[in-house]
């Protein structure tokens, strides 16, 4: 069974709640502070996910072995912020600002 939760609080006074209530197959989160969708992930197949987080898009492919994951940044200008890669036997292995290692 897939769980999930949304919850709405602005400024923390009325509340939306849900809980459950179907399969989630498109979640957009849009900026107040511009017309950029800051988060959007959407089913793009049976167990294949799309989603944009700022500059990054991410594909993520879940399989029996486990999820496979693909990023892609900058895809519409500059990368702004950190990317950085992590293996579990050998610590960070790249660090990137701004698309620069």
């Amino acid at each position: 069974m897939t769980r999930w939760r949304l919850t709405y609080d602005p400024k923390r006074g009325d509340r939306i709640n849900v809980e459950n209530a179907g399969a989630v197959d498109e979640f957009i989160l849009m900026s107040k502070n511009s017309k950029n969708c800051v988060i959007h992930l959407e089913k793009m197949a049976p167990n294949q996910w799309w989603a944009s987080v700022g500059d990054a898009y991410i594909w993520i492919q879940d399989s029996k072995s486990g999820p496979v994951v693909h990023i892609t940044r900058g895809e519409y200008g500059a990368a702004r912020g950190t990317t950085s890669f992590t293996d579990a036997k050998l610590g960070t292995v790249f660090v990137e600002h701004g698309g620069k290692r």
